[in-house]
């Protein structure tokens, strides 16, 4: 599924309305198996069976999923192309850059300028809590519309401008590679 920004993948106590909710009423099963944020837009991968499930999960879990994400940010990057990495720790729902936290890699490549931001591809090599929000802030290029790690540019309300737009994963049953594309406004011509 392509997520918008401003949807909860799942319920919470504090919120029924998600995607999975919406979905339940035309599937008698299924489940994500992996999840983005609420602000964030993109593609969710959710297994239509009991037995599709763990073995989905076990592909996420093992790191054989390849993730792309597009994300528009408002000061040139300091590199165009480059690896960041970070130890993050999550707490109060923010990660934080701290030596005691967990090993998070991304690459980076500037894609082009629209107006006056900067288009952003982002491969995903580990998948930490508020990673790439975390780990795009803290070299000084938070993602445009992401107060809570620093932007002072509005996007639209209750979105960031990051989008999950490209994803790989084996199928759980004929083991052949999946890629699924989610298209989004960030990576048109400005």
């Amino acid at each position: 599924m392509n997520k918008p920004g401003g949807l909860l993948v799942q319920p919470t106590s504090q919120e029924s309305h998600s995607l999975l909710t919406e979905l339940r009423k035309e599937y008698s099963f299924i489940e994500p198996i992996h999840r983005i944020d609420k602000p964030v837009s993109g593609i969710v991968v959710f297994a239509k069976s009991s037995k599709a499930l763990p073995r989905l999960m076990k592909e996420i879990r093992e790191k054989r999923t390849q993730k792309r994400y597009w994300a528009l940010i408002s000061k040139k990057p300091p590199h165009l192309t480059a690896t960041l990495m970070h130890k993050l720790v999550h707490g109060d729902h923010k990660a934080f850059v701290n030596e005691g936290g967990k090993e998070s890699r991304l690459s980076y490549h500037f894609l082009n300028k629209k107006g006056p931001y900067f288009l952003l591809s982002i491969d995903l090599e580990t998948g930490r809590y508020h990673q790439i929000r975390a780990q795009m802030a803290d070299i000084g290029c938070p993602i445009v519309g992401d107060s809570k790690y620093g932007s002072k540019v509005y996007f639209k309300e209750g979105v960031i401008a990051l989008h999950h737009a490209e994803m790989s994963i084996k199928h759980p049953i004929t083991h052949e590679i999946m890629t699924f594309l989610a298209p989004s406004d960030l990576n048109k011509s400005s």
